[in-house]
């Protein structure tokens, strides 16, 4: 099943690849961290999307799509064109890198603390991967990396 990007369906996706990545239980334990995603607004996303990702030690208590008001409990805000998201999605873009080149904005937080996570912020990316998606304006088939790359 495809899913959607950012969507409720794609969250619950989302969170199960990450609680089966054994590669992010190793490199999260240590990190307690609600990070909100924000997939900027567009004409294919006239309100934009919003995730919040409850990350606790080596798991992923929950993932869900969420009202823009949510997002200011999260310690990190990253925000986004869809683009760039993509780029990031496909595991084409580091997403440290992205955020340092202006391609994702921090919104709230400070980059020392997201950057001594920049391994579990990997392995997000590539549990990301293993998620059938659709972005906003795509055709029904799903988008994925050739090949699932180990980052």
């Amino acid at each position: 099943m495809t899913h959607e990007f950012f969507s409720q369906t794609w969250a619950e996706a989302f969170r199960e690849q990450i609680n089966r990545n054994p590669e992010y239980r190793r490199s999260a334990r240590g990190w307690q961290q609600v990070v909100a995603l924000v997939l900027e607004p567009a004409p294919e996303v006239p309100r934009g999307r919003h995730l919040l990702l409850d990350l606790f030690e080596d798991e992923c208590r929950s993932v869900r799509a969420v009202k823009s008001t949510e997002t200011e409990s999260a310690a990190f805000i990253v925000s986004g064109p869809a683009e760039a998201w993509r780029q990031i999605f496909l595991a084409r873009s580091d997403p440290i890198l992205a955020l340092m080149q202006g391609r994702l904005k921090l919104v709230k937080g400070a980059m020392f603390g997201l950057a001594r996570g920049s391994t579990a912020a990997k392995q997000l990316v590539h549990s990301a991967t293993r998620v059938p998606t659709r972005f906003p304006g795509e055709a029904d088939s799903p988008w994925r990396a050739a090949s699932t790359p180990r980052l």
